[in-house]
């Protein structure tokens, strides 16, 4: 059996995924030194996993699914534009998520508590919420302090979390569902 590149996942849907491609087509101007996502690869990760056994995957998603189940629905929204380890000296282009930012962690948290027992160790540094727009190629880029990101948040609402497969190929990422479950499942949920 082979390994799959794996994490775990909020899907956008696709009214922000639109708006995050247009703050994209915006931020090209960063440099031509960046590798842009593309639209059908936006999404929030949670935890990124890497290479799974095949073998493993069932109880992954299975984890996932008892996670979800114990977190209500929230909703959340894009915020500005920033970038990792810092806007000055971008590796990372990102827009920033806010909102029901308790339910997120406590969603993300769970993630990682169900995970570990698995072979997947807690990630050391503290959760960002954001969504990676792009990633710098050889040196770090400056993002401008005018690049805001979207000029009006765009609210959405949170009620699953999947576990995703990633296949690597030269034109990019192209990521699939492996499997995952609906929020609040164990919830009354309004």
């Amino acid at each position: 059996m082979g390994s799959v590149r794996t994490f775990v996942a909020v899907e956008l849907p696709d009214e922000v995924v639109r708006t995050l491609a247009a703050v994209i087509d915006g931020l090209r101007e960063a440099g031509d030194g960046v590798r842009w996502v593309r639209p059908e690869g936006i999404h929030l990760t949670l935890k990124f996993l890497g290479d799974v056994e095949e073998a493993q995957i069932p109880g992954v998603v299975a984890a996932v699914a008892r996670v979800a189940g114990e977190v209500a629905p929230f909703t959340l929204q894009t915020a500005g534009v920033g970038g990792f380890p810092s806007r000055d000296r971008a590796r990372v282009l990102w827009v920033g998520i806010e909102g029901d930012s308790g339910a997120l962690k406590r969603l993300q948290a769970g993630v990682e508590r169900v995970l570990h027992p698995l072979g997947f160790p807690p990630e050391r540094r503290r959760f960002t919420a954001h969504v990676t727009l792009g990633r710098a190629r050889r040196r770090p880029v400056t993002l401008l302090r005018d690049m805001a990101g979207p000029t009006e948040p765009v609210r959405f609402w949170v009620a699953r979390v999947d576990v995703m497969k990633s296949d690597l190929r030269p034109e990019g990422a192209v990521y699939s569902v492996l499997g995952g479950g609906a929020l609040g499942v164990g919830h009354d949920c309004p």
